[in-house]
């Protein structure tokens, strides 16, 4: 596989053995959540960013439970956790960077 392969010849060069096969995995799970976490919290007011994050971690609920489903695959609860983890801190970025629409403030300040 290709990922051991490049693990071995990174180990080489001096990365940490901490740095596995399951790390490398869970954070490909986070990175690939993170831009769907964004782009659906962008779609949704500011104040309802949080639903971008249910709503992606169904999303992963439901790839992993497909996975049950699939010969020669197996659902795994921390792959659930990573993609929930990368969709909240997709959400949660884009944050900063959105204001509130005038009917926002207005319900905001009732």
């Amino acid at each position: 596989m290709v990922v051991y392969r490049t693990l071995y010849d990174l180990y080489g060069a001096g990365l940490p053995r901490w740095i596995g096969y399951r790390v490398v995995e869970s954070a490909a799970n986070v990175a690939v959540m993170m831009p769907l976490g964004a782009l659906t919290a962008l779609l949704l007011p500011r104040r309802l960013w949080w639903v971008a994050v249910l709503a992606c971690c169904g999303l992963s609920l439901s790839i992993e439970a497909a996975q049950a489903l699939l010969p020669g695959r197996m659902p795994s609860v921390m792959d659930l956790v990573a993609n929930s983890a990368g969709a909240l801190l997709g959400a949660a970025l884009t944050l900063p960077f959105r204001r509130l629409t005038p009917e926002e403030r207005a319900t905001r300040d009732l």
